[in-house]
């Protein structure tokens, strides 16, 4: 038998469209460019184990070529109506906002995060008050919350928030109803959980950081791989982000995105969150797409319960939790209300010092003193206490309902409006 004959023959594969497209003539550096001189420069962070990552120290949180793909696509596409979702310092946004003037295009920029002490509040206007008379900003709450507000039409989505589940993916869920049939999506941070180097990865870990990748490659439509092309090294560098624009499948297969939630979430939502995406979701989506979120919330609930007996997700879960409380402010205020064995193990074995909580409160203090530093406090304290804190997350799973109906009780009673965050119990029950 000769080699041809033991040799298979080869198939015949699909090919569509291109995989990467090289992008070095697409780039518009100029608005990030301009935008350089009106954003104060930042020095460069050097990362080591040693040394806490500020996420308030930076004010650009994409690197040049990301903005230059951006703006390249807002100079093909000419939006009339942009969302910017995930917002930070703010460099983003003056970025894009300077690309519109320089195109002379009168478009709207709706610019969204749910931090609620946001630093471009303040940085957007301060670096460009020139150009914020086309800029809305709403910020404090999911975007989720807001997006009846803004409206559909759509033509152009930057999304830059979460990075891990469920994040970018139910953003985008949130998002897809008010977006135009051809709108252009653009995901940044599609390959930072493969950079070891990152602090937010060494925080949170590879193998979390993967939502961008997961919506990118889940959503039927037209996608753009971008790489830079070295034709004199003959190398292919591909960029930290991603577009893709939506196409007549994209509906037929968003069921696909509600799917891909049944994979680990690395982080609960909020109560609050959860509700104002259930409520976005129930407005905009059949009643089986909504009966599949609620059952999907109930079994990533199921998941984050047995944390107990699970250390590696425990630490990952708590410190996501307190990550996303206490933010980049050193004023926010979170306590813990619940001092048995399961808080004494957060604190001593899962949750980092510098994510403990400011203030610890317990039903019957007595007799228990400090736990890891950090004096137990009573309830009486906490109606003393109350106008000082964000939120109160409950840390004894054996009496999470009973703290619940307290903590609403002492709320009611305060007229105060802390968050109660009870991770033990289903967060959209009333």
């Amino acid at each position: 038998m000769s080699t041809n004959e033991r040799t298979p023959k080869l198939r015949d594969v699909l090919d569509s469209y291109e995989l990467i497209t090289p992008v070095n003539d697409f780039l518009w550096h100029e608005p990030r460019l301009e935008a350089d001189k009106l954003v104060p420069e930042v020095p460069l962070v050097n990362f080591d184990d040693d040394q806490d990552f500020d996420y308030g120290s930076y004010n650009f949180g994409m690197e040049q070529s990301s903005h230059a793909f951006i703006c390249g696509l807002i100079k093909k596409c000419r939006p009339k109506k942009i969302l910017e979702v995930g917002v930070n310092q703010g460099g983003t946004s003056v970025v894009v906002l300077q690309a519109l003037a320089s195109l002379n295009l009168q478009s709207e920029l709706h610019s969204v995060d749910i931090n609620p002490t946001l630093p471009a509040t303040t940085n957007v206007p301060n670096w460009a008050p020139h150009l914020i008379d086309r800029w809305r900003l709403y910020y404090g709450k999911d975007v989720s919350a807001f997006l009846e507000e803004i409206g559909d039409g759509i033509d152009f989505c930057i999304m830059d928030t979460a990075h891990f589940m469920p994040g970018e993916v139910l953003n985008f869920l949130c998002i897809f109803p008010y977006l135009h049939k051809n709108a252009t999506v653009v995901i940044d941070d599609q390959m930072t959980h493969l950079n070891e180097n990152n602090e937010f990865v060494k925080i949170v870990g590879a193998a979390w950081t993967i939502a961008c990748r997961i919506l990118f490659d889940t959503v039927v439509a037209e996608k753009l791989v971008p790489a830079i092309i070295d034709s004199d090294a003959n190398t292919r560098k591909l960029l930290n982000v991603s577009s893709f624009k939506l196409i007549r499948d994209t509906q037929e297969h968003i069921g696909n995105l509600f799917s891909c939630l049944l994979l680990p979430w690395r982080f609960l939502p909020t109560r609050h969150t959860l509700v104002n995406i259930h409520n976005s979701l129930k407005i905009n989506y059949p009643d089986h797409f909504l009966t599949y979120f609620v059952q999907i919330v109930e079994e990533q609930l199921r998941f984050h319960q047995s944390i107990s007996n699970v250390d590696d997700r425990a630490k990952t879960y708590w410190t996501s939790l307190m990550i996303d409380q206490v933010g980049s402010s050193d004023e926010t205020f979170v306590a813990f209300y619940g001092a048995g064995f399961y808080c004494r193990t957060i604190l001593n074995d899962w949750l980092p010092k510098k994510y403990h909580p400011t203030m610890l409160f317990d039903t019957d203090p007595s007799g228990k003193g400090m736990l890891s530093g950090i004096k137990i406090l009573s309830r009486d304290d906490l109606k003393k206490k109350h106008t000082s804190l964000k939120s109160v997350i409950i840390t004894s799973p054996e009496h999470s309902q009973s703290i619940h109906s307290l903590l609403q009780e002492t709320r009611k009673e305060c007229q105060t409006e802390f968050e109660i965050i009870n991770p033990f119990n289903f967060p959209l029950n009333k």
